[in-house]
């Protein structure tokens, strides 16, 4: 790179005291030193504000500010991308960790890829005491990405870098509680190019105070609607599918008997990549690859193989064939 442009990392936290420090410098040591880290403090009540003032102390590329009152996170996050200086923006969470590499990579892929808007990586999963125990893999293509966006979130939230360039225009939606990622990458994928770097660059922390646990029922509200209004601009009947859909995604299996329920669940895929070839929202084939391939992940699961590889929208086309079997070694690589 001729320059290294200022990157802006966003940090929101709520009472984070337990983590917080460690995913701080995993910022600070970043091999990619034109950064500066802008924390908001949402009037937390432990002892955040004394370790934002001590770190403070040790690293002047840190900036703070507090919420008076706890706002939450979607609003934090806006107060802080008014402040922001550099050329792009990462939002951090307080308690999963940066690996080492992580924003020279993405600076270096979105200066070489000026019609990116978007760059997240895959993802390790941590626990508590920072030991790995999983994995989170999604697409790295921008077809791919867009069209799994109808099935989930397709980019690990504190992986991504995003052009600052998009703040005037789209903002995160400060009425979510959660999901709040999700609506913003499937807002900004109007816009611009996404692409997922395939290197696990992120330690994703699961815990008890996780958001997504202690909201699970919103959590699931929330997906479902930004599924549906994707899912809308294919079929205008989409509603009748969406809990049939959203447990596709999910990989959730019903109490009914299987042989049933795998039956309607072919019969409404079938049924998308018909409207889809209609609309054309997305290209037909890798539409119709990427379909299969979400239906094979979730037929494994339940040991269907042989329902997994030939569904009732089975297809000889050799394209579909080869980019579904592209996306499951991509799959089993990571």
């Amino acid at each position: 790179m001729e320059s290294m442009p200022l990157v802006s990392v966003i940090m929101p936290i709520y009472n984070g005291a337990a983590y917080m420090e460690e995913s701080i410098r995993s910022v600070l040591s970043q091999s990619y030193k034109n950064l500066e880290l802008l924390i908001c403090n949402d009037a937390s009540t432990d002892s955040t504000a004394e370790i934002i003032e001590r770190l403070m102390g040790e690293d002047s590329r840190i900036k703070a500010i507090r919420n008076e009152v706890n706002s939450g996170i979607a609003i934090s996050r806006n107060n802080l991308l008014d402040r922001i200086k550099g050329k792009y923006f990462i939002t951090q969470d307080c308690d999963d960790n940066m690996l080492p590499g992580k924003v020279e990579k993405q600076v270096q892929y979105m200066e070489a890829h000026p019609e990116c808007g978007m760059c997240g990586t895959w993802a390790r999963k941590v626990d508590e005491k920072t030991v790995t125990f999983g994995k989170i893999i999604h697409p790295i293509e921008d077809t791919d990405i867009r069209i799994n966006l109808l099935f989930q979130n397709s980019m690990v939230q504190p992986s991504v870098m995003v052009r600052a360039e998009f703040i005037d225009r789209y903002r995160y939606n400060g009425k979510l509680l959660v999901c709040e990622d999700y609506d913003y990458w499937e807002r900004l994928s109007a816009i611009s190019q996404l692409h997922n770097i395939p290197e696990f660059l992120v330690q994703y922390r699961i815990h008890g105070t996780n958001i997504s646990k202690s909201k699970e029922q919103l959590l699931i509200e929330n997906r479902r609607a930004i599924i549906l209004r994707q899912l809308l601009r294919i079929d205008s009947e989409a509603e009748k599918y969406l809990v049939m859909h959203d447990s596709i995604g999910a990989l959730l299996y019903p109490e009914m008997p299987w042989y049933e329920w795998r039956g309607e669940c072919m019969d409404w895929l079938k049924r998308l990549i018909e409207k889809n070839r209609e609309s054309r929202i997305y290209p037909d084939t890798p539409f119709h690859a990427y379909v299969w391939y979400r239906w094979i992940r979730y037929c494994v699961k339940r040991k269907e193989l042989i329902r997994a590889l030939f569904p009732k929208f089975f297809t000889l086309n050799p394209v579909v064939i080869y980019r579904v079997s592209r996306l499951l070694f991509m799959l089993l690589r990571g």
